[in-house]
């Protein structure tokens, strides 16, 4: 495809860096001929009449920079130019000006284009399904590094969400699915999500994560031998047991909360340093960071384990254009433009996008319109209790399940637990974090949460859209393991409405 300029028709063989012949006067001007164009990549050729330097910009908006714009937010151009971390199947334009001594410009040349469809090879478990895996549960599993004690994922502890038994001493299977979840690289003092005041994880601080979960030894390994060990006691379990990884967030600024702070701390991929004042890089990082977990996870080839996908870390979406109330800094976030493009992406791979919103946060009415398969709304009513006004009303939740077709998340932490509030001087935390729960409380936490089961039921979701269970860092495991008659009776209720729910396929 080619935009000649007109003067350009008559005197091709003059290139940037060559003066116009004295005889002629015309203003600088540039010709861009596409030479290559992938799913990902294009270059063009070059060619200049009385220029002394070319710039070349990209854009996907169709917004038409000045010439003056150019060189500040493009490069500058030799025989060639090229432009990469381009996204598939989408509309670029590339702009191109002439400049001739330190201020005259000629006029900007541009050309339309449309990049390639990108058909990532598919690895083995990809090829074996039609397109991107759903279940009926899927429990949250957190490295825990925000802790200064963050405990390790041993066998003892993934067999409380591997298997559970009931009061006949029956053992069965229990999660179908695990969310691997992480929010901050304790080692580095960096966040992989947006909300809070720490700097934003680098690359290596994305590697770290794929490393805890997938180096040979890690945690992955430890939970697909806990389930080889559990196969020997009761056979191999009905389903796959499914793997979803966190997706760190791409965020803008090197400190999210400084809009002057640098765009581009990220790293490099192929030798290029990303800089995520352009969406393209910011895609381009997710996209790698999902390539390189399919690729680890081949490699660690566990037995029982297959990778479903990935996870949006950010609880909330605003967005350009969307509800003024909820679109706080929408602008240096770009999720409609990251979310899609990511979920384009997956498909591709036959991998897919799940999320959990916190209780009716921004851009959960678009969950399905931006390719997200599975989503899980939050009640946030655990941490209510004691508030005589709640502030998360259940009928909310259960009113927009019902709208926009989303599983819920259940949720409780320690502080139901009533061997660890029984320790000397245990709290536990509201939704503020305060600690305000005593032992008193775990009666009243347990009925709180009890409500979880009764609502879902009673809303007639039961058996017709998944389920997500947030149990904190480890309260999962300290009810399974508890002597407290309580304590066990409301493990064993709860993992009976896990396992009975009709969606199961057991």
């Amino acid at each position: 495809m080619r935009f000649p300029a007109p003067i350009l028709l008559a005197l091709l063989a003059l290139s940037c860096g060559q003066r116009a012949q004295k005889s002629y006067t015309g203003h600088p001007a540039v010709e861009l001929v596409q030479e290559e164009l992938t799913d990902s990549h294009v270059r063009f050729k070059v060619n200049s009449l009385n220029c002394d330097a070319v710039y070349a910009a990209c854009r996907r908006d169709g917004t038409v920079p000045s010439a003056e714009e150019i060189p500040s937010e493009g490069i500058q151009a030799g025989a060639t130019v090229s432009f990469e971390h381009l996204l598939p199947s989408t509309d670029y334009t590339a702009y191109a000006v002439g400049r001739r001594g330190s201020d005259e410009w000629g006029e900007v040349t541009r050309v339309r284009f449309r990049t390639e469809a990108s058909f990532p090879e598919l690895l083995p478990w990809e090829e074996a399904r039609k397109g991107a895996p759903s279940f009926s549960d899927l429990t949250l599993v957190s490295s825990a590094q925000h802790r200064p004690d963050p405990p390790r994922w041993t066998e003892e502890r993934f067999r409380s969400h591997v298997t559970w038994t009931d009061a006949e001493n029956r053992e069965d299977w229990l999660f179908e699915a695990f969310l691997c979840i992480e929010v901050f690289d304790a080692k580095r003092g960096l966040s992989y999500s947006i909300g809070n005041s720490h700097p934003s994880a680098t690359k290596d601080s994305w590697i770290d994560l794929l490393d805890y979960w997938l180096a040979p030894g890690g945690a992955l390994s430890t939970l697909d031998e806990t389930i080889a060990q559990a196969t020997g006691r009761i056979g191999l379990p009905p389903a796959p047991r499914y793997v979803v990884l966190t997706m760190p967030d791409p965020v803008l600024f090197e400190r999210f909360s400084d809009k002057n702070s640098s765009t581009a701390y990220w790293g490099e991929l192929d030798g290029v340093k990303l800089d995520f004042a352009k969406v393209e890089d910011q895609i381009a990082a997710c996209t790698w960071y999902c390539n390189e977990a399919r690729r680890r996870f081949q490699a660690l080839a566990p037995r029982y384990l297959e990778l479903a996908g990935f996870y949006i870390l950010s609880e909330e979406l605003p967005y350009a254009g969307g509800d003024p109330a909820d679109g706080y800094n929408a602008q240096y976030k770009r999720w409609e433009t990251i979310i899609p493009a990511l979920s384009a992406h997956l498909h591709k791979c036959r991998e897919g996008l799940y999320w959990i919103p916190y209780h009716l946060a921004p851009g959960y009415k678009k969950w399905k319109e931006w390719g997200i398969d599975m989503a899980f709304m939050q009640p946030n009513y655990y941490w209510d209790y004691h508030n005589d006004q709640a502030s998360h009303p259940f009928v909310r939740t259960t009113d927009a399940m019902r709208t926009y077709g989303m599983g819920m998340e259940t949720e409780f932490e320690y502080s139901l637990v009533t061997a660890v509030m029984k320790q000397p001087g245990m709290m536990g935390p509201d939704g503020s974090g305060r600690m305000i729960y005593t032992l008193d409380d775990v009666p009243g936490l347990k009925d709180q949460f009890r409500e979880y089961m009764t609502r879902f039921k009673d809303g007639g979701f039961y058996g017709k859209v998944p389920l997500a269970i947030y149990t904190g860092t480890d309260a999962m495991h300290q009810l399974a393991t508890s002597a407290e008659p309580d304590d066990i009776a409301l493990y064993r209720e709860f993992c009976s409405f896990i396992c009975g729910s009709p969606l199961r396929r057991d």
